[in-house]
């Protein structure tokens, strides 16, 4: 069985391999004719809020209409003295259109082209030739609930970090060359960084890939290091080494249930799990082998992690994910009567993802 699947798994690798293989040469020929028409198909809607000298990039894909959480968050960052530039991978109705220019200084519509680093693209382009935030561009989507609450300091943490590049957080690699990377969901690129000839190159010469293997190996994963072999520097809010010390850090109790969470969030996990914990031994007996997997990353190498171990590090963020993982987060926010501590938006939300969810099952 063991080998049915690894065989399974290398042929899904080499056909998703052959699969991205035009794109090496299409990508570039695809962001030419995407430049080409861009004053064509690029709508630029003028926003009420004021520009300033820090500006953020929100991609949005919200084909069911725009979020009220997308509301909050736009809010909140022009409540920061950013801002907001709202970029859409597809057409707005009008009522959506009004909803966000008044939330933000720009909205732009554009053609779904690149997936994320797509959008990324056109926004920072438009905010470097407005001459808009020279001070840091901050670059975001909707793939995560963010800030977590009202009260968060995730941006006055970024601007308190000096260095050129950073992230919420800075995921590590197992395999291959580049061991560690900021996941792509939050960047801060600051004044340095922003000013130099390498930053406006990289996004005017960015292939445009609707392969979306290519978009994380080729974009997110290599963006952290072409940056940082340019000479600039990286910083990070959060790395996967903190969760590994967190977990490590917990009581026999708290472990033990952070432990019941990952069984239930993932089918790898709970394999490797269920016999130690299913066995007579008392927790502090099985206590060194279950440290020893989470050391390794055997068991809970994510940031889908026990979600009220994450309030507690202050992670202040949280992805809406349709895996295992991130339903399984959003039902132990709510089982564990943690949704109140969230932003009103945002906890109205994961109520009703969690109903929905649990529909789904039905």
């Amino acid at each position: 069985m063991a080998l049915g699947w690894k065989i399974q798994r290398e042929f899904e690798r080499v056909k998703t391999q052959i699969q991205s293989l035009r794109w090496y040469v299409w990508g570039p020929v695809n962001r030419w004719l995407y430049d080409r028409r861009r004053s064509r198909d690029v709508r630029v809607t003028p926003g009420a809020c004021p520009a300033g000298d820090e500006a953020a990039v929100l991609l949005i894909y919200q084909p069911d209409g725009v979020s009220e959480s997308t509301l909050y968050t736009l809010s909140w960052l022009a409540g920061q003295g950013v801002a907001p530039v709202v970029v859409s991978n597809l057409p707005l109705s009008d009522a959506d259109r009004e909803r966000l220019r008044a939330q933000s200084h720009l909205v732009i519509e554009r053609p779904n082209t690149g997936y994320d680093f797509g959008g990324y693209r056109e926004g920072v382009l438009t905010i470097l030739e407005r001459g808009l935030g020279s001070r840091a561009i901050y670059v975001m989507n909707d793939s995560m609930w963010f800030p977590l609450t009202e009260d968060s300091d995730a941006i006055q943490r970024a601007r308190g970090d000096s260095s050129d590049l950073y992230g919420l957080l800075c995921n590590v690699v197992t395999q291959g060359k580049m061991r560690s990377y900021l996941q792509s969901y939050f960047f801060r690129f600051g004044p340095r960084l922003v000013s130099s000839p390498v930053f406006r190159d990289y996004w005017q010469r960015m292939p445009l890939m609707d392969n979306k293997h290519l978009v994380v190996r080729r974009c997110e994963r290599r963006l952290t290091h072409h940056f940082v072999e340019k000479g600039f520097s990286l910083g990070y809010r959060h790395h996967s080494n903190d969760l590994t010390e967190a977990l490590l850090a917990l009581d026999d109790e708290a472990l033990a249930e952070a432990v019941r969470f990952m069984m239930e969030a993932g089918p790898k996990d709970r394999a490797r799990l269920a016999p130690l914990m299913q066995s007579s031994r008392p927790f502090a007996e099985i206590r060194p082998e279950i440290e020893q997997m989470i050391r390794t990353r055997r068991v809970q190498s994510t940031f889908y992690a026990h979600p009220g171990l994450m309030l507690k590090m202050g992670v202040p963020f949280l992805k809406k994910g349709k895996t295992q993982p991130a339903k399984t987060q959003r039902r132990w926010l709510v089982k564990l009567g943690l949704v109140p501590q969230l932003a009103a938006p945002i906890g109205a939300e994961i109520m009703a993802t969690v109903q929905k969810d649990q529909a789904d099952t039905v």
